[in-house]
């Protein structure tokens, strides 16, 4: 039994590990058969802040599980928020609260970059100087969610950030777009492929303007200065930095689940280009972070101990349980 587990979604105890909750994707292990002959236990691969949790609570997969690993405390307050009285109880009973294993990198990235950043400047446009800022702008895929509008806000304020960056030499910015979100651009009719290819290339002249498709992004986080996003599971991965992080959404946007909205509530926010330039202005350029308490503060209240190594709590849980 190692102690090292990473973004791992699903583990069968006994030998058999899946990397995703998904019975599309591994159609002859059914969760309701494996549970036959051994112990599933569910780690989830992402902070759940979506409605999405009533799809995934749902599923074979949890209902078949000996225990869930979850993220948060808050993860139970979502749960009661989406299931009937008896039927979240239910769900309650096998859940133990660890935390999200893969946000043991990040502690790892963080110390690693506190003791020298030098290895981190490969990933970034510029070395690290102090009148450099470093952003990471992630959009979401999602441009319809269901039936309504979705989280993706690329396609609003592409052009706005290309003009942030034209005229701030001194911003640095990784942009980490979404596999699906240009498709989804295109095939929603928003973007045609020669506009996707104008936009992207134009984007891609930048000298300050980086496009990041590595698996890996916690380093990034860890050397990074801020966060602009409308994503929805890095508005909380993101969060034991402690730097500021700007959400970014339409008018109308899905709700989030209660613990979403509740570690939103401790963000900047924006839905206009001024709003985003003041974030830009203030909060980057200026250093003037007036939500850092109140954010640094509401983090260990919604995500629990940050510092703690989960990787070690599930497996001295797994050797004293099993």
């Amino acid at each position: 039994l190692t102690p090292y587990f990473t973004s791992t979604s699903c583990l069968v105890y006994g030998g058999m590990t899946n990397q995703t909750p998904y019975e599309i994707h591994h159609p002859t292990l059914k969760p309701q058969n494996v549970s036959s002959f051994t112990r599933i236990c569910f780690i989830p691969y992402g902070y759940n802040l979506s409605s999405y949790v009533k799809e995934q609570y749902s599923s074979n997969l949890i209902k078949s599980c000996w225990k869930v690993f979850v993220e948060s405390p808050m993860s139970l307050d979502v749960i009661s928020e989406f299931f009937p009285r008896e039927e979240s109880e239910t769900i309650k009973q096998k859940t133990q609260i660890t935390g999200l294993p893969k946000m043991d990198f990040l502690k790892q990235f963080l110390d690693e970059y506190n003791a020298d950043h030098k290895p981190f400047d490969k990933l970034w446009n510029y070395p690290r100087l102090a009148k450099k800022k470093r952003i990471i702008w992630a959009p979401h895929w999602s441009v319809y969610w269901g039936n309504t509008i979705g989280f993706c806000t690329f396609h609003i304020f592409a052009t706005h950030m290309h003009s942030i960056l034209q005229s701030n030499p001194d911003i640095d910015c990784v942009l980490r777009l979404h596999p699906m979100t240009i498709n989804n651009l295109i095939q929603t009719r928003i973007f045609d492929m020669e506009l996707s290819n104008q936009l992207m290339s134009v984007l891609e002249s930048l000298p300050n303007l980086r496009i990041d498709n590595s698996l890996n992004y916690l380093d990034l986080f860890a050397s990074s200065d801020a966060l602009i996003t409308d994503g929805i599971s890095f508005l909380a991965e993101y969060a034991p930095t402690h730097k500021p992080i700007l959400h970014t959404s339409n008018h109308g946007r899905p709700s989030l689940n209660c613990f979403g909205e509740a570690l939103i509530a401790n963000y900047y926010q924006a839905q206009s280009s001024c709003e985003i330039d003041q974030f830009i202005q203030d909060v980057i350029l200026k250093n003037n972070d007036q939500m850092k308490e109140q954010r640094t503060n509401s983090i260990k209240n919604i995500l629990g101990d940050c510092n703690t190594s989960v990787a070690n709590t599930i497996t001295n849980f797994l050797k004293g349980n099993l």
